[in-house]
């Protein structure tokens, strides 16, 4: 699913792709696929290019998160780096279990202090 977030910078289908995959809460949140899209952007600001990107992490098994109604919730840790920019990031998604998929529910960036590329 991140690799869509990636792609969106050059490819605008792949947001539309993600928002199809999201859940319904996130289409309830953002009711359409340019308002969605503008989250995702406002989240990445000016980190469009991925450089390098290390799974850190799973942290799975949750039956409840504040807000949210899937039967289960895993949050996929990265430690990431962008083109032009000296700081590793943390990248966070949050992805739900409805019936047998897994979709979409949440994104999250921010810098990890102290740790430079």
């Amino acid at each position: 699913m991140v690799s869509l977030i990636d792609e969106s910078s050059s490819d605008s289908g792949k947001l539309q792709e993600l928002y199809v995959e999201a859940s319904p809460q996130i289409r309830q949140i953002y009711p359409s696929e340019p308002q969605f899209a503008d989250f995702i952007s406002k989240m990445r600001g000016q980190h469009r290019v991925t450089a390098d990107r290390v799974s850190e992490a799973i942290n799975g098994g949750f039956l409840k998160l504040p807000g949210l109604v899937s039967e289960k919730y895993a949050i996929v840790i990265y430690n990431t780096h962008f083109e032009g920019d000296p700081f590793i990031y943390t990248e966070e998604v949050t992805i739900g279990k409805e019936g047998l998929r897994w979709v979409f529910v949440g994104y999250y960036l921010s810098v990890k202090p102290y740790l430079n590329y």
